[in-house]
């Protein structure tokens, strides 16, 4: 089957799987980016590596939670 073949309504379908499951990591974005820690370790400009675990263990929990919606 080919994009092209595929019914619109199987597309549809999926988007409305798929919409509250971005709005869950889309918040949890907001929530985390309120973390200064976190903001300092995307600046980038001024990174130290005290800040890099913290923002990996954040971004951890966004796959454990992509993976569990």
């Amino acid at each position: 089957m080919t994009f092209t073949d595929m019914p619109i309504q199987h597309w549809l379908d999926i988007t409305l799987q798929v919409t509250p499951r971005l709005f869950i990591v889309v918040v949890a974005a907001f929530v985390a980016i309120r973390f200064k820690c976190l903001r300092l370790a995307l600046r980038g400009a001024d990174l130290q590596w005290r800040y890099v675990p913290i923002a990996i263990v954040i971004f951890s929990l966004f796959s454990i939670i992509g993976l569990n919606t």
